[in-house]
């Protein structure tokens, strides 16, 4: 039975057998199986059903006894978060697997003082520099100019996650158009929203209400559960307040890390 280790969650697919072909990103993140992981999933593979016109969104449901659901038209799952147990069965594709991870370790990470964000991650020597902003902020673009200067942890949905010594910045197997999925993680340096600018490189302060907004909306959020949004949103705070967020404006070259790592 595969055991993922992902943002520093020991995950158990029980019943999983081997990997599908084409998850090859899920690789890095396989270990050692463990005594007591974080999560125990029990996944099993289905046939894969006729993708419908209007695929549509994942469809979530708090159920009695803590867990929480989760159904779209190629797997389903249903996890609860406390007690680190649930179930997946998915479609053998690499989008389906990808897909259903990314809600069951969201919710298990709010557990444990951590998020999903829509992000690039990079590291250089010690630390992790997150650029976060919605589809077409340049999230792919920074972390492409990046090659041969920073180590890309995720090109798309990095963790974060808040302990004594500070936040840490985590690479997962959910990537974006680079495909850059590092299983390595570095203590968070930087967190800025990403502007393109046609004209100027600029590392410029953020109003903090302004900031915990931006990228309230950048975090991948499971269900509309009031008490998991206002723990989402009090991590958001947390890591405005330290260690702050700022905004890059940046053209298409590197020189934004001139600002960036200053």
């Amino acid at each position: 039975m595969p055991t993922l280790r992902i943002a520093d969650l020991t995950i158990s697919l029980e019943g999983a057998g081997l990997l599908p072909r084409g998850w090859a990103l899920l690789s890095p993140f396989l270990v050692p199986d463990v005594a007591s992981p974080d999560l125990r999933l029990d996944w099993s593979l289905g046939p894969a059903p006729p993708q419908p016109r209007e695929a549509g969104e994942a469809e979530v449901t708090d159920l009695p006894g803590g867990l929480v659901s989760f159904v779209r038209w190629d797997f389903e799952g249903a996890v609860d978060p406390v007690r680190g147990t649930g179930m997946l069965r998915t479609s053998p594709s690499a989008g389906a697997v990808g897909a259903a991870l990314r809600f069951a370790v969201a919710l298990t990470l709010l557990e444990r003082d951590g998020l999903l964000l829509h992000a690039a991650a990079m590291r250089i020597g010690q630390r992790a520099y997150v650029l976060s902003g919605p589809s077409g902020a340049g999230k792919s673009t920074a972390a492409g100019l990046s090659s041969g200067l920073a180590s890309v942890l995720s090109d798309e949905l990095p963790a974060l996650r808040r302990g004594s010594a500070g936040w840490t910045a985590f690479g997962t197997p959910f990537h974006g158009d680079l495909r850059a999925a590092l299983s390595e993680q570095a203590p968070l340096g930087r967190l800025a929203l990403l502007e393109q600018s046609a004209t100027r490189v600029e590392l410029a302060p953020l109003p903090p209400a302004e900031a915990v907004r931006r990228l309230y909306a950048q975090v991948f959020r499971v269900g509309v559960d009031a008490r998991r949004h206002a723990r989402w949103l009090s991590l958001v705070a947390a890591l405005v307040r330290d260690p702050g967020c700022s905004v890059l404006r940046f053209r298409r070259e590197s020189s934004f890390w001139e600002a960036l790592a200053a």
